[in-house]
């Protein structure tokens, strides 16, 4: 299925164009349903760049793009496993003035929002959380948001330059996390 959204911010309109394709039935990703009591639901592949997300995303795709960006954000992007948790609290301390004692006591997922963690989540694991969209959309500012979404995946005021949150990128050299 194609999908074309077009979002108006003001002054610009942004349109995000992709393409949903289901690929549960390629042989390769059979076998990794079969290996994955997480992901057992089948897989789809967003084009045109070609990124694989469990096929739960594909109900998410316009809300994320949709999503309404605030100037004060800080977003936290990275691939999974290259010190974001790390990066997560250091932000959160920094921002308020190293106090450790409320760090203590605030879950680290409450002061620092997992954007698209329902998004990736088997559906029956799903249910039981809450959709952290709305809890990010929700939040007063500023706000912290982390997300392992490729660039082009992030919501469309960013890309189009409607909005200019802080954004902290992670690198890490693959070979040693």
């Amino acid at each position: 299925e194609a999908v074309v959204s077009t979002q108006s911010t003001g002054e610009q309109t942004m349109e995000s164009s992709y393409r949903i394709e289901d690929i549960s039935s390629d042989p390769l990703i059979k076998q990794l349903m079969q290996c994955s009591a997480e992901q057992d639901a089948g897989f789809i592949r967003v084009h045109p760049q070609g990124f694989m997300y469990p096929s739960v995303m594909a109900k998410y795709i316009d809300k994320i793009k949709a999503f309404e960006v605030k100037d004060d954000d800080l977003w936290i992007c990275s691939f999974p496993k290259t010190g974001t948790t790390l990066t997560q609290e250091m932000v959160w301390c920094l921002k308020n003035k190293m106090d450790f004692d409320t760090s203590k006591k605030i879950d680290l997922d409450e002061r620092s929002v997992f954007f698209e963690w329902k998004a990736i989540l088997k559906e029956s694991a799903g249910k039981f959380y809450e959709d952290q969209i709305d809890i990010a959309a929700a939040l007063p500012s500023p706000r912290t948001i982390k997300t392992h979404l490729p660039f082009t995946m992030l919501p469309d005021q960013i890309l189009s330059g409607a909005k200019r949150p802080k954004m902290i990128y992670i690198v890490r050299n693959s070979r040693d996390t």
